[in-house]
């Protein structure tokens, strides 16, 4: 019998190691055994803060960080982003916003904080906290703003005006309207998650353009415990992890990621114990603090998933015996670490309860040794095409 063969053939069983990628621009993925040691950002920064990551669709992994000068005595930049192709090593890109293209509806004095990046709707969406408008007096008026660019570093443009409204305090001024971080359900729906310290996190589902805000925020924590939200979906639950303490006090920082889980994006979240994040005698189960070593101040974080399906944590973190910058003033060194997150008993931790890394550790498996580009599957040698006929023999 012949049987006339015409297709397109993987060759995974004969790939044992990275292949070149010829005519691509991209260096072949790195071998099994890379590793990494915190802070994954000292090469190129002092305090690399608020991490957030994404992998690009040209295979490059861009991380993230708030706007705190890169390093000592260097000028406040407009949020900051590096790439990597393997997680290990990082180099710095540049800045999200100049003066160019910042956003005409935030004061001349405002800083830009804590960006979320996600990749919605053939783009890339980034949330960021706005710490000053134009429209309002008073400095404070704390909200979040939202960009869109084609690629993982721009260029941004940003939607015209806030997310949803500065929210007047009480007692006067304004609450934490900070640390944004989108969640998209199985469904579609969008919801975003902020807030602070100053009046607790909340939760606010957006409209189909993702731009702004519809509907009323629900309040899912206390008003003075948690800030720095992030929101993962698993077996059926949202675990809706936050950092406690104070950020930002040099050597004695006590920063920790806490988390409770619920049935539902708009809660109530609560912990193993079964107490609530949003009661006065607060719930909360812990993720990742300092453990004795060299850091402390562990904390603002993201979640994300390596190829191989293993989750990880990025966060910042406080070298206990060298924390501030030496200018300007008063500004924290928090580079960027990176740990494993585990999942025991239904609940996150990092590293298996052992907490922030020192040393040398197995980075996430980054891309697929067979050199795949997900832009362009049949590129390289990975998949070729294979013609030609398929004879048995007969008995």
């Amino acid at each position: 019998m012949e049987i006339r063969l015409v297709a397109a053939l993987a060759t995974a069983a004969l790939v044992v190691s990275a292949v070149a990628l010829p005519g691509t621009g991209q260096a072949a993925p790195p071998p099994s055994g890379t590793t990494y040691t915190n802070p994954i950002t000292d090469p190129f920064s002092d305090t690399y803060a608020d991490p957030a990551v994404i992998r690009g669709k040209d295979g490059w992994w861009y991380l993230y960080a708030t706007s705190d000068p890169l390093v000592t005595g260097g000028p406040f930049g407009n949020m900051h982003v590096a790439k990597s192709r393997d997680l290990a090593t990082w180099e710095y890109v540049g800045t999200i916003f100049d003066d160019e293209n910042k956003p005409a509806w935030a004061a001349d004095a405002s800083y830009f904080w804590a960006p979320d990046i996600r990749y919605v709707d053939g783009q890339y969406v980034m949330y960021y906290t706005v710490t000053d408008t134009a429209a309002n007096p008073d400095p404070w008026d704390y909200t979040i703003g939202v960009a869109t660019a084609p690629t993982p570093t721009g260029p941004w443009t940003d939607s015209g005006g806030p997310v949803l409204d500065p929210r007047p305090a009480p007692g006067g001024g304004y609450l934490n309207t900070i640390d944004p971080a989108l969640f998209a359900d199985d469904d579609g729906s969008r919801y975003l998650y902020f807030g602070g310290f100053n009046g607790g996190i909340w939760v606010t589902e957006l409209d189909e353009t993702g731009t702004r805000a519809v509907g009323e925020p629900t309040r899912v924590t206390v008003a003075d415990r948690y800030e720095g939200a992030f929101v993962v979906k698993r077996d059926g639950w949202y675990y809706l992890m936050g950092s406690s303490a104070n950020c930002c006090s040099g050597p004695v920082t006590g920063y920790s990621v806490y988390t409770g889980r619920s049935r539902s994006p708009l809660g109530p979240f609560t912990d193993h114990e079964g107490v609530g994040m949003n009661e006065s005698r607060v719930g909360g189960t812990l993720v990742v603090a300092q453990n004795g070593n060299t850091w402390i101040g562990v904390g603002h974080h993201a979640v994300f998933s390596d190829v191989s399906g293993q989750d990880w944590m990025l966060y910042h973190g406080i070298d206990r015996d060298d924390p501030w910058l030496n200018e300007p003033g008063g500004v924290n060194r928090r580079p960027t670490l990176l740990d494993r997150l585990d999942w025991i008993d239904g609940w996150p931790v990092v590293n298996a309860g052992a907490g922030p890394s020192e040393g040398a550790q197995t980075a996430p498996v980054a891309a697929s040794e067979l050199g795949i580009v997900s832009a362009d599957p049949a590129s390289g040698h990975a998949l070729r095409r294979i013609t030609g006929t398929l004879t048995r023999g007969t008995d």
